[in-house]
């Protein structure tokens, strides 16, 4: 990994002549969301010069989530409702949901997966629910740089619980 006090040799090293001649370096390693300074050092007989401190910033962080109360309710289904923002990266969406925080089912919505760096409004309808019966449900998000949930919300259907 790179760090401010590692050096890296431009691909280009050694370069020779009067004129400039542009020089790269790939890094690896870099932690998400994060600021790095770095500037070019060049060497010579002569002695050392430094360009300026230069930053970038990488992109991305895990997705921020959260679950917002289910709408349409009726007897057997309901629509599940959450935000997510992907920060910068792929991110894949589901609802958890069931009769109790274990929940034991999955809902996808079918815009997956979402990028960008905005909160989106995210849905999904379930259906096969008993009438009368109270569910549990969260929005879970997972980037390449891990995986995140919402809070633990309830709606109930309409109707008389099973017997």
């Amino acid at each position: 990994m790179s760090t401010p006090e590692d050096n890296s040799t431009a691909t280009q090293s050694p370069v020779t002549g009067s004129t400039s001649t542009s020089v790269n370096v790939d890094i690896t390693g870099l932690n998400a969301n994060t600021t790095y300074h770095y500037r070019l050092k060049a060497e010579n007989v002569l002695g050392i010069t430094y360009s300026n401190d230069m930053t970038f910033t990488t992109l991305g962080q895990i997705p921020t989530v959260q679950t917002q109360a289910a709408t349409n309710i009726l007897s057997t289904t309901a629509t599940l409702n959450g935000t997510v923002n992907p920060n910068y990266l792929s991110t894949t969406v589901t609802f958890e949901y069931g009769a109790t925080t274990s929940y034991g089912q999955t809902a996808t919505p079918i815009q997956n997966p979402f990028t960008g760096n905005n909160i989106i409004n995210v849905s999904v309808n379930i259906s096969g629910l008993s009438p009368g019966t109270t569910y549990h449900f969260r929005i879970k998000t997972v980037n390449d740089l891990g995986t995140s949930y919402g809070e633990d919300i309830t709606f109930t259907t309409f109707g008389s619980a099973p017997v």
